[in-house]
């Protein structure tokens, strides 16, 4: 399934154009890109994306003053379109679009467990895109990680 109407290509060009927009959005750096996935490949996860919820064993609740949502736990779970489209996100190309787009020069890891990818429980449907986390080392220099994940949030 494409999930995109530009070439991959295109999509690593695309974070390298929208760079500037990005990098001077205030109050912090961030970006709305409008008609970013295919709608229609978009319903088709969202049709087949799993219940959760149900306390299965790769399931977990989170409740704290920060967050409260379902999560689970690797990709299981996932019918094979969610699969696909989760693999995706953890693609060379789309991290090398990440790394483009918000000017990080080191290379993006992908997360090919799916730890802690979650929704909340009123289970909105809106698709998140993509989040870049930094953790830092012992020398308090942030280290880039990206987790991306295409789940209702």
């Amino acid at each position: 399934m494409e999930f995109l109407d530009i070439s991959l290509t295109e999509l690593v060009a695309l974070g390298q154009q929208k760079q500037s927009e990005y990098s001077s959005a205030n109050p912090f750096p961030s970006i709305y890109l409008d008609h970013f996935f295919r709608e229609d490949a978009l319903k088709q996860v969202l049709a087949e994306f799993p219940e959760l919820g149900q306390n299965g064993k790769d399931e977990v609740h989170y409740t704290n003053p920060n967050e409260a949502k379902y999560a689970s736990k690797g990709e299981y779970k996932f019918g094979p379109l969610t699969r696909e489209f989760m693999h995706f996100l953890n693609s060379q190309p789309f991290l090398e679009f990440l790394q483009n787009l918000t000017g990080i020069k080191e290379t993006l890891i992908p997360d090919p467990y799916f730890e802690g990818r979650g929704i909340p429980p009123d289970q909105t449907r809106r698709f998140s895109q993509g989040t870049c986390r930094f953790s830092q080392t012992s020398d308090h220099e942030p280290r880039p990680a990206c987790q991306c994940t295409g789940i209702p949030e």
